[in-house]
């Protein structure tokens, strides 16, 4: 079982097995059994190993290149603490994941519950979706939304000559604050719209779904 002093240059340069896959886990272990698989082809993934009913689990915390060292250990601390009270992590996220809802079911939920009846310019918040967000990801669950899709989102926007709607940096902070990181756990509107389960346990205020639908349009051209 190899052990590597954990960094996120040092997780990119970890070499790639000729075939098959080798975990690699921390050797501080903060926390015990966290790790990065590192498949042939080339894949590099956070996981968590625990025990459940005595029985040895792996849990896929998410991919290294979505999500960097500091927010892979804090997912694991949380999965930690979650097998520490005798309960299952990765069946209690895919329970929770299985009921987020999709970029483009999102969307609708936010012209009908709160464009048409707030803003006038609501038709215009209506195209843009249907323009720019929904063809590319509106499948997607917002769970799953990555900033490569938002890069990937913007660039036609960019090429037609249209700027977008915030500025750089601005749009940078949406896609930090209000889209979230893959991985950190379901957004659901009847819980509010946080899109981490561990922010809720430790009382973080919730980041609504309203906000995250706004982050996107804030992505769009005029």
């Amino acid at each position: 079982m190899p052990v590597q002093n954990f960094t996120d240059r040092g997780v990119r340069a970890l070499p790639i097995p000729t075939s098959g896959q080798v975990d690699y886990f921390d050797a501080g272990r903060k926390p015990a059994g966290f790790g990065v698989r590192i498949s042939y082809k080339g894949t590099r993934a956070w996981i968590f190993i625990y025990r459940y009913n005595g029985v040895k689990r792996r849990m896929k915390l998410a991919l290294v290149d979505e999500i960097g060292l500091k927010g892979a250990r804090d997912l694991a601390w949380d999965a930690h603490a979650k097998a520490r009270k005798g309960l299952d992590p990765a069946s209690e996220r895919k329970k929770l994941t299985e009921r987020a809802e999709t970029v483009a079911e999102l969307a609708r939920s936010y012209i009908e519950e709160y464009a048409k009846p707030k803003k006038r310019s609501w038709k215009k918040d209506l195209e843009n979706l249907d323009r720019d967000v929904i063809p590319q990801i509106g499948r997607k669950r917002l769970v799953d939304v990555t900033r490569q899709d938002i890069r990937d989102l913007l660039k036609p926007i960019l090429d037609r000559g249209a700027p977008v709607q915030a500025k750089p940096h601005a749009r940078g902070r949406a896609q930090d604050a209000q889209l979230g990181n893959p991985g950190e756990g379901p957004l659901s509107r009847k819980s509010g719209g946080s899109g981490n389960e561990a922010d809720r346990e430790r009382g973080a205020e919730p980041v609504p779904a309203r906000s995250r639908v706004q982050a996107l349009l804030g992505c769009t051209g005029p």
